[in-house]
């Protein structure tokens, strides 16, 4: 059964994060609630040209998006 693309898109807005990591403090007996944050990291070779061509992993940059 297929989705129509308006309710994909409320389902993405409101959706919360799949990976929520949380724990409650105590700090000068008042209790807070302190989110860390998650950082994803992909490592992939995605240049589309040989190994051989290419340079050696420290030598290349990497993207921050």
């Amino acid at each position: 059964m297929a989705i129509n693309n308006s309710a994909q898109k409320f389902i993405a807005r409101n959706r919360a994060p799949r990976v929520q990591i949380e724990y409650d403090v105590e700090i000068y007996g008042s209790e807070n609630r302190i989110e860390l944050p998650v950082v994803k990291a992909v490592l992939a070779d995605l240049a589309g040209t040989p190994r051989h061509d290419q340079r050696p992993r420290p030598e290349r940059r990497d993207l921050e998006r």
